[in-house]
C-alpha cells in the first residue's frame, strides 16, 4: 500500500551564503607541489587516489565519476563562499532563518519550535539554537533545540517537525542548519578545495492536503565513526577537553582510513540501498521519482548517486555546476542548498515526487520521500 503525503512540510526554503568568494588561485605553488604526498591522509581525496589505484572496492559510478576529473588538483571546484573571520555561524543561521520566514510569510512570533544544528558552534557547548532562538525574536516558550545526525540533519528536521505538527504538538516549526568548515580546514590538504559555508533554513507546518512530508528512513553505522572526525592538529589521541595538551586548532580529518574509504568508495551503493529502502518504506518505485535531491561534497558525487539510485536522466538532479562549482562543499547545508538551488532554478516543480539522501559523519544515512508543494519562488 503506497503512503500518502501528510499535507504537512515546508511552508519556505532559504539559503544563505557569504558574500565573499574563494577562487583556485587561493592555493599557491607550495600546495601543488605537496599535492601527492598528502592525497593518502585526505578524507576527501583518498577515494580519487583509491581509484587511480584501480581499487575494486571502488562503485563503479564513484570511479566513472572521479576518472573525469582525474587530471585536475581541483575536481571541478571554480569557485565557494568563505565566512569573514570575524563573520560566525549564528551569523549564518540568523540571516537564512529570516529569510526562511519571509518566503513563508510568517513572523518569528508565529513559530512553534525552533530546530537548528551547527557543524561549527559559535561555542564547544551549548549549541547555537537558543541564541538563534533569541536573536529572530521568538517567544520564550518557543520550543528549542539542536537536532544532530551530521551532514544527514536536514531530512529528520523535516521528519521530526513534519510528524509534529502532525500530531498537533508544534504547529509551526523552523529547521535551520550551518556549516562553517572554513573556520576547521587544514588549507594544506587536497580536500580543502572542496570547502564552502553556508547555512539553510525552512519553516515547516501544515500545507495543501496531497502535498509534503511522506516518509523516512535512517540507518546508523557505528563501525564507521571516526571516519571523518574533529581532532587536534597533529595529536589525534588527545581528548578535544585536554586543551593544556595541544595548542593546534582543530581539522576535520580522517582517524580511521578504511572508515573513510568505505564511505567514500561505496558512496554510492550506500544512496541506493537507502533510498530503494524508502521508496518500498513508503510503496513506490524509482520510476515513481521526477526529482533526486543529494549533497554535492565533489564535482561527481550527485550525478553518482543518482545514477547509482537509477535516475540517470539530468534532468531529474541538479548538475555539479549549478551547485557545487559555485559553492563547494557546504557539509550539513550542502543537502538543503541542493533543495534551494533545484528549486530556484525551476528544476523542482509543485508536484514532483521528491527523493531526498543525505549521509553524516557518524556514520548516518537518512532517506526522505516528499511531494514537492512550493510555487515557484518569486524573483
Amino acid at each position: 500500500m503506497q503512503k500518502s503525503p501528510t499535507g504537512y512540510g515546508l511552508l519556505g526554503i532559504a539559503k544563505y551564503v557569504p558574500e565573499h568568494v574563494r577562487t583556485n588561485a587561493f592555493w599557491g605553488d607550495e600546495w601543488r607541489q605537496r599535492y601527492m604526498d598528502r592525497v593518502q591522509a585526505d578524507v576527501t581525496a583518498g577515494v580519487d587516489k583509491a581509484v587511480q589505484d584501480g581499487r575494486a572496492d571502488v562503485d563503479p559510478e564513484v570511479a566513472r565519476g572521479t576518472t573525469r576529473w582525474a587530471h585536475d588538483l581541483f575536481r571541478g571546484a571554480r569557485e565557494r563562499r568563505v565566512m569573514r573571520e570575524d563573520e560566525l555561524s549564528s551569523d549564518m543561521e540568523v540571516a537564512a532563518s529570516l529569510a526562511a520566514l519571509q518566503r513563508a510569510g510568517l513572523s518569528a512570533e508565529r513559530i512553534d519550535a525552533y530546530y537548528g544544528y551547527s557543524t561549527v558552534p559559535d561555542e564547544i557547548e551549548p549549541q547555537n539554537h537558543c541564541l538563534v532562538h533569541n536573536r529572530i525574536g521568538m517567544r520564550e516558550e518557543t520550543f528549542a533545540a539542536t537536532l544532530a545526525s551530521g551532514c544527514a540533519t536536514f531530512l529528520p528536521m523535516i521528519m521530526t517537525a513534519s510528524r509534529m505538527a502532525q500530531v498537533g504538538e508544534h504547529d509551526t516549526s523552523l529547521i535551520c542548519v550551518s556549516g562553517a568548515m572554513s573556520k576547521c580546514t587544514d588549507y594544506g590538504y587536497p580536500g580543502s578545495v572542496n570547502v564552502g559555508d553556508a547555512a539553510v533554513a525552512g519553516v515547516v507546518g501544515k500545507v495543501e492536503d496531497g502535498f509534503g512530508y511522506i516518509g523516512h528512513i535512517q540507518r546508523s553505522r557505528g563501525d564507521l565513526h571516526r571516519g571523518i572526525v574533529m581532532l587536534p592538529e597533529g595529536k589525534p589521541n588527545i581528548p578535544w577537553w585536554q586543551a593544556d595538551r595541544h595548542q593546534g586548532r582543530f581539522y576535520a580529518t580522517n582517524d580511521d582510513r578504511k572508515a573513510t574509504h568505505i564511505m567514500g568508495a561505496r558512496s554510492a551503493t550506500l544512496c541506493r540501498e537507502a533510498c530503494h529502502e524508502v521508496l518500498d518504506h513508503c510503496g513506490y518505485t524509482v520510476d515513481d521519482v521526477d526529482f533526486i535531491c543529494l549533497p554535492q561534497s565533489a564535482s561527481w558525487f550527485g550525478q553518482a548517486l543518482a545514477e547509482a539510485v537509477g535516475l540517470a536522466d539530468p534532468s531529474k538532479w541538479v548538475p555539479y555546476e549549478d551547485h557545487y562549482a559555485k559553492y563547494g562543499h557546504c557539509v550539513v547545508a550542502s543537502l538543503p542548498l541542493n533543495i534551494c538551488v533545484a528549486w530556484e532554478t525551476g528544476r523542482l516543480k509543485k508536484g514532483d515526487m521528491v527523493l531526498m539522501y543525505g549521509a553524516g559523519a557518524g556514520f548516518t544515512q537518512a532517506a526522505t520521500l516528499y511531494r514537492w508543494n512550493l510555487e515557484p519562488p518569486a524573483r
